[in-house]
């Protein structure tokens, strides 16, 4: 059995994770590299990070073949959002790039809306408006 944090290890956790994050806009603008090296680097060295993490808590679980050509779809789609972002850097700067690609929730939900018919409540309402002032 895993432990679970305590609320200020979590806490402390996730602000650590939120800084990295906010990060890396100015990073990639600073590496002078391409937008697709500057990815692929990105995606490399997360892939053996997280492979590592995961064999060292014994954490692997065997999927079927046809599960991995399924995660090749949203692999596909992020490899295409991070290049796409990573260029946007180096075109538009890092700001308003990184504002540009988390804007996309608003674009989604209001697909959600539009093509599947999702209904909006009051929590969904919150949950835009908090991601709005968060952007």
């Amino acid at each position: 059995m895993h432990d679970v944090p305590s609320g200020r290890v979590a806490l402390a956790w996730m602000l650590t994770g939120a800084a990295l994050i906010g990060t890396n806009g100015l990073m990639v603008r600073l590496a002078g590299t391409a937008p697709t090296v500057s990815a692929f680097y990105r995606m490399l060295f997360a892939g053996v990070l997280l492979t590592l993490f995961v064999h060292l808590r014994r954490d692997w679980r065997p999927m079927p073949r046809r599960m991995w050509w399924l995660a090749l779809l949203p692999a596909t789609a992020f490899a295409a959002d991070l290049w796409l972002w990573h260029r946007s850097i180096l075109l538009i700067g890092p700001g308003l790039a990184t504002l540009l690609a988390n804007a996309q929730v608003f674009f989604m939900a209001l697909a959600g809306v539009v093509l599947f018919g999702e209904r909006v409540g009051l929590r969904f309402v919150a949950g835009i408006a908090l991601a709005f002032f968060g952007l």
